[in-house]
Protein backbone atom coordinates (compact mmCIF):
# COMPACT_ATOMS: atom_id res chain seq x y z
CA UNK A 1 0.00 0.00 0.00
CA UNK A 2 2.66 2.39 0.94
CA UNK A 3 4.57 1.81 -2.09
CA UNK A 4 1.60 2.29 -4.33
CA UNK A 5 0.96 5.57 -2.86
CA UNK A 6 4.67 6.70 -3.38
CA UNK A 7 4.46 5.62 -6.67
CA UNK A 8 1.20 7.39 -6.92
CA UNK A 9 2.83 10.80 -5.16
CA UNK A 10 5.51 10.01 -7.88
CA UNK A 11 3.59 10.02 -11.44
CA UNK A 12 0.20 12.30 -10.17
CA UNK A 13 1.48 14.65 -7.46
CA UNK A 14 0.03 15.47 -4.22
CA UNK A 15 -3.19 16.43 -5.18
CA UNK A 16 -4.39 13.84 -8.03
CA UNK A 17 -2.83 11.15 -5.77
CA UNK A 18 -5.39 12.85 -2.64
CA UNK A 19 -8.28 12.91 -5.65
CA UNK A 20 -7.63 9.22 -6.36
CA UNK A 21 -7.64 7.87 -2.44
CA UNK A 22 -10.86 9.78 -2.31
CA UNK A 23 -12.06 8.05 -5.14
CA UNK A 24 -11.14 5.04 -4.21
CA UNK A 25 -13.10 5.52 -0.64
CA UNK A 26 -16.09 6.86 -2.29
CA UNK A 27 -16.07 3.65 -4.41
CA UNK A 28 -16.02 1.50 -1.15
CA UNK A 29 -19.15 3.33 0.28
CA UNK A 30 -21.00 2.35 -2.44
CA UNK A 31 -20.40 -0.80 -3.44
CA UNK A 32 -21.60 -1.30 0.63
CA UNK A 33 -24.66 -3.74 0.33
CA UNK A 34 -26.45 -1.03 2.90
CA UNK A 35 -25.97 1.56 0.61
CA UNK A 36 -27.08 0.12 -1.83
CA UNK A 37 -30.62 -1.52 -0.74
CA UNK A 38 -31.15 2.58 0.57
CA UNK A 39 -30.44 3.76 -2.72
CA UNK A 40 -32.65 1.16 -3.97
CA UNK A 41 -35.50 1.75 -1.97
CA UNK A 42 -35.62 5.72 -2.39
CA UNK A 43 -36.04 5.11 -5.95
CA UNK A 44 -38.71 2.91 -5.02
CA UNK A 45 -40.47 5.56 -2.59
CA UNK A 46 -40.02 7.70 -4.97
CA UNK A 47 -41.74 6.82 -7.85
CA UNK A 48 -44.17 4.07 -6.10
CA UNK A 49 -42.58 1.79 -7.46
CA UNK A 50 -41.19 -2.14 -6.20
CA UNK A 51 -38.09 -2.95 -7.86
CA UNK A 52 -35.52 -3.40 -4.38
CA UNK A 53 -34.20 -6.12 -2.84
CA UNK A 54 -32.69 -9.66 -3.79
CA UNK A 55 -34.10 -12.65 -4.31
CA UNK A 56 -32.36 -16.64 -4.95
CA UNK A 57 -33.12 -18.30 -7.60
CA UNK A 58 -35.00 -21.23 -5.74
CA UNK A 59 -37.15 -18.97 -4.41
CA UNK A 60 -38.70 -17.83 -7.88
CA UNK A 61 -41.74 -19.02 -9.96
CA UNK A 62 -39.84 -21.34 -11.90
CA UNK A 63 -40.48 -24.85 -13.06
CA UNK A 64 -37.75 -27.40 -11.48
CA UNK A 65 -36.44 -27.72 -15.37
CA UNK A 66 -35.34 -24.35 -15.64
CA UNK A 67 -34.99 -23.07 -12.60
CA UNK A 68 -30.76 -24.45 -13.30
CA UNK A 69 -30.33 -22.30 -15.43
CA UNK A 70 -31.82 -19.28 -13.26
CA UNK A 71 -29.17 -16.83 -11.40
CA UNK A 72 -30.65 -14.51 -8.76
CA UNK A 73 -32.71 -11.37 -9.06
CA UNK A 74 -30.85 -7.92 -8.34
CA UNK A 75 -31.84 -4.49 -9.50
CA UNK A 76 -29.18 -2.43 -11.70
CA UNK A 77 -28.18 0.40 -9.92
CA UNK A 78 -29.07 3.55 -12.17
CA UNK A 79 -25.85 5.52 -12.74
CA UNK A 80 -24.52 2.07 -14.23
CA UNK A 81 -27.31 2.15 -16.84
CA UNK A 82 -27.46 5.38 -17.16
CA UNK A 83 -23.85 6.08 -18.06
CA UNK A 84 -23.90 2.79 -20.32
CA UNK A 85 -26.81 3.58 -22.25
CA UNK A 86 -25.64 7.04 -23.29
CA UNK A 87 -22.22 6.31 -23.87
CA UNK A 88 -23.61 3.91 -27.03
CA UNK A 89 -23.29 5.42 -30.58
CA UNK A 90 -27.01 4.99 -31.82
CA UNK A 91 -30.10 6.91 -33.16
CA UNK A 92 -32.52 5.36 -30.11
CA UNK A 93 -35.15 6.05 -31.93
CA UNK A 94 -34.19 3.86 -34.57
CA UNK A 95 -33.89 0.38 -31.43
CA UNK A 96 -35.63 -1.13 -29.79
CA UNK A 97 -34.53 -2.05 -26.24
CA UNK A 98 -34.76 -6.20 -24.49
CA UNK A 99 -33.90 -6.90 -21.50
CA UNK A 100 -33.48 -10.54 -20.74
CA UNK A 101 -34.42 -11.78 -17.51
CA UNK A 102 -36.12 -8.39 -16.77
CA UNK A 103 -37.16 -9.66 -13.30
CA UNK A 104 -39.40 -6.74 -11.62
CA UNK A 105 -38.24 -4.58 -14.60
CA UNK A 106 -35.84 -1.74 -13.13
CA UNK A 107 -33.84 -1.57 -16.26
CA UNK A 108 -37.17 -1.18 -18.37
CA UNK A 109 -37.66 2.03 -16.20
CA UNK A 110 -34.30 3.52 -16.62
CA UNK A 111 -34.55 2.82 -20.56
CA UNK A 112 -37.43 4.72 -20.90
CA UNK A 113 -35.43 7.70 -19.99
CA UNK A 114 -33.87 7.36 -23.52
CA UNK A 115 -36.06 7.55 -26.80
CA UNK A 116 -36.31 4.25 -27.61
CA UNK A 117 -38.91 2.63 -30.32
CA UNK A 118 -39.99 0.12 -27.99
CA UNK A 119 -38.88 -1.33 -24.89
CA UNK A 120 -39.25 -5.01 -24.30
CA UNK A 121 -39.10 -7.11 -21.00
CA UNK A 122 -38.59 -11.10 -21.00
CA UNK A 123 -39.05 -12.77 -17.92
CA UNK A 124 -40.03 -16.43 -17.10
CA UNK A 125 -40.37 -15.85 -13.42
CA UNK A 126 -44.26 -15.22 -12.94
CA UNK A 127 -44.27 -13.62 -9.27
CA UNK A 128 -41.23 -10.93 -11.01
CA UNK A 129 -43.49 -10.44 -14.43
CA UNK A 130 -46.51 -9.90 -12.19
CA UNK A 131 -44.45 -7.23 -10.15
CA UNK A 132 -42.79 -5.85 -13.18
CA UNK A 133 -45.69 -4.86 -15.05
CA UNK A 134 -47.49 -3.38 -12.08
CA UNK A 135 -44.14 -1.06 -12.23
CA UNK A 136 -45.22 -0.23 -15.65
CA UNK A 137 -48.23 1.28 -15.02
CA UNK A 138 -46.83 3.45 -11.95
CA UNK A 139 -43.98 4.54 -13.43
CA UNK A 140 -44.46 8.17 -14.31
CA UNK A 141 -41.27 10.47 -14.38
CA UNK A 142 -41.46 13.83 -16.36
CA UNK A 143 -38.65 12.64 -18.29
CA UNK A 144 -40.11 9.65 -20.11
CA UNK A 145 -38.94 9.65 -23.33
CA UNK A 146 -40.16 6.11 -24.20
CA UNK A 147 -43.94 4.71 -23.49
CA UNK A 148 -44.13 1.77 -25.55
CA UNK A 149 -43.17 -0.69 -23.35
CA UNK A 150 -44.43 -4.31 -22.52
CA UNK A 151 -43.20 -7.18 -20.39
CA UNK A 152 -43.05 -10.64 -22.57
CA UNK A 153 -43.17 -13.82 -20.38
CA UNK A 154 -41.12 -16.94 -21.71
CA UNK A 155 -38.21 -18.69 -21.69
CA UNK A 156 -35.69 -16.28 -23.10
CA UNK A 157 -34.34 -19.20 -25.38
CA UNK A 158 -37.35 -19.49 -26.65
CA UNK A 159 -38.02 -15.80 -27.27
CA UNK A 160 -38.16 -14.76 -30.69
CA UNK A 161 -35.59 -11.84 -31.98
CA UNK A 162 -37.09 -8.93 -33.17
CA UNK A 163 -36.59 -8.15 -36.84
CA UNK A 164 -35.48 -4.27 -36.42
CA UNK A 165 -32.64 -2.58 -35.20
CA UNK A 166 -31.80 -4.04 -31.24
CA UNK A 167 -30.22 -2.83 -28.32
CA UNK A 168 -29.71 -6.16 -26.36
CA UNK A 169 -29.44 -6.05 -22.78
CA UNK A 170 -27.91 -8.79 -20.16
CA UNK A 171 -27.75 -8.26 -15.90
CA UNK A 172 -26.01 -11.61 -15.93
CA UNK A 173 -29.65 -13.18 -16.10
CA UNK A 174 -29.22 -17.04 -16.89
CA UNK A 175 -26.21 -19.66 -17.09
CA UNK A 176 -24.67 -21.03 -20.10
CA UNK A 177 -26.78 -23.37 -21.56
CA UNK A 178 -29.46 -20.37 -22.04
CA UNK A 179 -27.00 -18.32 -23.31
CA UNK A 180 -25.55 -19.70 -25.85
CA UNK A 181 -29.11 -20.49 -26.68
CA UNK A 182 -30.23 -17.05 -26.71
CA UNK A 183 -26.83 -15.76 -28.64
CA UNK A 184 -27.44 -18.51 -31.46
CA UNK A 185 -31.36 -17.12 -31.61
CA UNK A 186 -29.68 -13.80 -32.21
CA UNK A 187 -27.03 -14.47 -34.49
CA UNK A 188 -30.12 -16.49 -37.02
CA UNK A 189 -31.67 -13.56 -36.74
CA UNK A 190 -29.29 -11.36 -38.19
CA UNK A 191 -28.44 -13.67 -40.70
CA UNK A 192 -32.06 -13.72 -41.97
CA UNK A 193 -32.36 -9.79 -41.35
CA UNK A 194 -28.76 -7.74 -41.35
CA UNK A 195 -28.83 -5.15 -39.30
CA UNK A 196 -27.54 -3.20 -36.08
CA UNK A 197 -27.19 -5.11 -32.72
CA UNK A 198 -25.95 -3.82 -29.86
CA UNK A 199 -25.96 -6.29 -26.90
CA UNK A 200 -24.46 -4.72 -23.12
CA UNK A 201 -23.63 -7.16 -21.07
CA UNK A 202 -23.50 -6.30 -17.33
CA UNK A 203 -21.17 -8.46 -15.25
CA UNK A 204 -20.62 -10.50 -17.91
CA UNK A 205 -19.29 -13.89 -15.91
CA UNK A 206 -20.08 -15.39 -19.43
CA UNK A 207 -18.09 -12.96 -21.43
CA UNK A 208 -15.96 -15.77 -23.04
CA UNK A 209 -19.25 -16.89 -24.77
CA UNK A 210 -19.65 -13.62 -26.52
CA UNK A 211 -15.74 -13.07 -27.48
CA UNK A 212 -15.30 -15.71 -30.47
CA UNK A 213 -18.55 -14.57 -32.35
CA UNK A 214 -18.09 -14.02 -35.75
CA UNK A 215 -21.32 -11.88 -35.92
CA UNK A 216 -20.21 -9.73 -33.20
CA UNK A 217 -17.40 -6.91 -33.24
CA UNK A 218 -16.21 -5.71 -29.49
CA UNK A 219 -16.66 -2.08 -28.60
CA UNK A 220 -15.90 -2.32 -24.83
CA UNK A 221 -14.61 -4.97 -22.78
CA UNK A 222 -14.03 -3.63 -19.05
CA UNK A 223 -14.31 -5.76 -15.71
CA UNK A 224 -18.18 -4.97 -15.33
CA UNK A 225 -19.54 -4.33 -18.51
CA UNK A 226 -19.22 -5.84 -22.07
CA UNK A 227 -20.27 -3.96 -25.45
CA UNK A 228 -20.89 -5.77 -28.26
CA UNK A 229 -22.05 -4.70 -31.78
CA UNK A 230 -22.88 -6.36 -34.96
CA UNK A 231 -21.09 -6.98 -38.13
CA UNK A 232 -23.77 -5.55 -40.00
CA UNK A 233 -23.06 -2.45 -40.67
CA UNK A 234 -21.58 0.28 -42.87
CA UNK A 235 -17.67 1.06 -42.61
CA UNK A 236 -18.48 4.35 -41.66
CA UNK A 237 -19.95 3.42 -38.72
CA UNK A 238 -17.16 1.10 -38.11
CA UNK A 239 -14.86 3.79 -37.83
CA UNK A 240 -16.95 6.31 -35.98
CA UNK A 241 -16.92 3.48 -33.35
CA UNK A 242 -13.12 3.47 -33.28
CA UNK A 243 -12.83 7.00 -33.36
CA UNK A 244 -14.62 6.83 -30.27
CA UNK A 245 -13.33 4.06 -28.33
CA UNK A 246 -9.80 3.69 -29.74
CA UNK A 247 -7.53 0.92 -28.46
CA UNK A 248 -10.45 -0.54 -26.70
CA UNK A 249 -12.17 -1.41 -29.83
CA UNK A 250 -10.83 -4.42 -31.47
CA UNK A 251 -11.24 -6.11 -34.73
Amino acid sequence: MLKRISDSLQHRGVIRTLMVCVMGILNLILRDDRVTAYRERRFDRKFGVDTAGIIRHDDLNIKDALRMHATLYQATQPALLEKTLAELQIDYQEFTFVDFGCGKGKVLLLASSFPFKKIIGVELAADLRDIARANLKKYAPKKQLCKEMEIVGMDAAEFLIPPWPLVCYFYNPFKEEIMIKVLNNIEQSLNRHPRDVVIVYVYPELDYLLQNRSFLQTVRRRDWCSIYRSNCRTQNQLGALRNEHGAELTA
